[in-house]
């Protein structure tokens, strides 16, 4: 292995680990570790171009002089924050993406994404040990309480500050409280998200399916009590089945595809039925903070009411929203303008893709991630910064200058 390679490997390694951590966990309220994991990255992607001797292209050129117009409408305070990500980590992560995809083919695109499943499955895995011999068998006391003010000032439990306990909740109306496992993470939806991405990741990406791995992740999900994560996990096992299926089977799939979706419906509203009765506030409130987001929306529909808007929390009046959604957060935030750059990237782009390609693994991702972002609070974080790289790396190789797929991603 040369150094070039080692080198590589472990700036990509260390890049993601840092992206994982800056998706709302706890450790981004202490600003000794806030920093690092803010701006790290950005050397570590400067580093990379420079070892791979990058040249600009236009598109580079576009993205930045594409954010102009949007600064403009800045939350007071945010403005290091709207250079950071869309100025400097947006487009030099694209760029060396597009670049290591020219130089290495689709395996690029694989490689930094396996590395990300892999750090994942050994988190999930942590934090399942923990969850079953601390938070439900209470086998293990925690061993300290942190502050965290995600919904409001608390202390929460850590185990040895790689598992926090931040959510409990009930499986029906009266019952006894569960904790939920949130991982590493401010919340058990946060810690959901990245799981089912790198379930996607092992069941669409990785060549080789392992059985462990999607265990681990499988029993994760489930323990993390989100209806979203429930949901995303369906619709990946049916994408996993039908990309398996020969082409018989898939025409008959096709053909009973309806009242497969029926099915499914059925299975989605009893799951949202159900957390309706409990009286927990994540149903209503999503419910009540999309229908505020569009209203806002539409009151400014060019770049929107401001980005980085902070959402409060519910009860807060009339600045009540973009707290429990990105897509139509976006669309509040940023209106059109920025709305259009998120679903253009994260739906509409893939799509075309495969129209031009056909890698339906790469599209099956890219939908899951559209999914999970579409319900989650993450426009304003790295990783969803980097599924947008991405899909716009891959749409200027492969569909813009035409490169052939050297291997079936």
């Amino acid at each position: 292995m040369t150094l070039r390679r080692f080198a590589t490997i472990l700036f990509e390694y260390i890049l993601v680990l840092l992206i994982i951590i800056e998706f709302n966990t706890p450790y981004m309220y202490f600003k000794f570790i806030a920093t690092p994991v803010k701006y790290i990255p950005i050397l570590l992607l400067g580093l990379l171009l420079t070892m791979r001797g990058t040249k600009i292209n236009g598109l580079f050129l576009l993205l930045i002089l594409g954010a102009f117009l949007p600064m403009m409408n800045v939350a007071e305070g945010h403005m290091k924050d709207f250079v950071r990500l869309y100025m400097l980590v947006f487009p030099i992560l694209y760029l060396y993406l597009r670049c290591s995809a020219i130089e290495e083919g689709i395996e690029s695109f694989r490689r930094i994404l396996i590395k990300f499943s892999d750090i994942v499955v050994v988190l999930a895995a942590v934090s399942l040990f923990f969850f079953i011999f601390g938070s439900m068998l209470e086998q293990m006391p925690y061993t300290a309480l942190i502050p965290n003010n995600w919904g409001g000032d608390k202390f929460i439990p850590t185990y040895y500050g790689i598992y926090f306990e931040t959510q409990e909740t009930s499986m029906t109306e009266g019952a006894e409280t569960l904790v939920r496992n949130s991982g590493i993470f401010n919340e058990a939806p946060m810690h959901n998200m990245v799981l089912c991405i790198a379930m996607s990741i092992e069941l669409f990406i990785r060549k080789r399916l392992s059985i462990i791995r999607t265990l681990i992740l499988f029993a994760a999900i489930i323990s993390t009590i989100s209806t979203t994560g429930y949901i995303v996990l369906l619709i990946m096992s049916a994408l996993k089945i039908y990309s398996i299926m020969g082409n018989r089977l898939k025409r008959l799939f096709i053909l009973f595809s309806p009242i497969i979706l029926f099915l499914l419906f059925l299975v989605f509203s009893a799951i949202l039925e159900n957390k309706k009765e409990t009286g927990e506030g994540s149903y209503n409130s999503r419910s009540r903070d999309i229908e505020r987001c569009i209203e806002v929306g539409m009151e400014n529909p060019v770049i929107g009411l401001e980005l980085f808007h902070k959402g409060e929390e519910e009860g807060a009046g009339v600045n009540d929203f973009g707290y429990s959604n990105s897509l139509f957060g976006v669309f509040a935030h940023g209106g059109l303008y920025t709305f259009s750059l998120y679903l253009g990237l994260l739906f509409i782009i893939p799509f075309l893709c495969y129209w031009k390609t056909k890698d339906r693994n790469f599209l099956f991702m890219q939908f899951c991630f559209f999914t999970l972002f579409t319900f989650t609070v993450s426009q304003y974080k790295y990783l969803t910064i980097l599924f947008m790289a991405i899909s716009l790396a891959y749409w200027d190789v492969y569909v813009l200058n035409k490169k052939s797929l050297n291997s079936n991603c």
